[in-house]
């Protein structure tokens, strides 16, 4: 068995603009589908009000009842067992509220920093997926990432914070640019700005 030792041809940026040289259209999308988004997206604010006037109800009742506390003890004979009724109330309702309250302030985990690719780095891959952006209709990344796994991902670059801009990064995994070929790889990539462009779906997610 001979083993070939010449090196994989390195695309031109002549080959990168012939690529996909028919634009590809959305597929259109039904106005059922339309209506079942805008009730999942109607579902996911309810579910977020809902939590939230948890929080403050839970806050409320605790504050006042902790307001009435003299008029309580005014009324009751203080004893140690009187004294442990009273208070229970209060170490449960300030407990419930803090845990319900904690998800909201706590901060997000830090991320493992992932390597960055720069333009100037690699143009023929900034200009494919350029490219790939273009015959999609799909808006360009703002960054490309890298790593190690066996997958490729589209996500808003700052969470939240971008929901109401095109800043989006795609993160490609090393092992699909070793593995596979350009049309394959185009492919994974393509799969990838098809989240791109469904701008309302993927931003209710809000991952990668």
């Amino acid at each position: 068995m001979t083993h070939s030792n010449t090196k994989p041809r390195r695309w031109t940026i002549q080959e990168v603009n012939d690529f996909l040289p028919q634009r590809i259209s959305p597929i259109p999308t039904s106005a059922a589908y339309r209506l079942g988004l805008l009730a999942v997206a109607t579902s996911l604010v309810l579910l977020q009000a809902i939590y939230l006037a948890m929080v403050a109800l839970a806050g409320y009742l605790t504050w006042t009842y902790i307001v009435h506390l003299p008029a309580i003890f005014a009324q009751t004979r203080v004893n140690a067992l009187t004294l442990v009724l009273v208070a229970t109330p209060v170490v449960v309702g300030a407990t419930v509220t803090f845990f319900l309250l904690k998800p909201l302030l706590a901060k997000a985990p830090a991320l493992t920093e992932i390597p960055q690719l720069r333009p100037e780095d690699e143009p023929i891959l900034f200009a494919f997926v350029e490219r790939i952006c273009q015959q999609l209709g799909a808006p360009v990344p703002a960054r490309i990432d890298i790593d190690l796994r066996v997958n490729a991902a589209a996500s808003l670059r700052r969470g939240w914070r971008s929901l109401f801009s095109n800043d989006l990064v795609l993160t490609l995994g090393l092992p699909l640019a070793v593995g596979m070929d350009v049309c394959q790889f185009g492919s994974v990539i393509a799969h990838e700005f098809g989240h791109f462009s469904q701008h309302v779906g993927m931003k209710l997610y809000l991952g990668p």
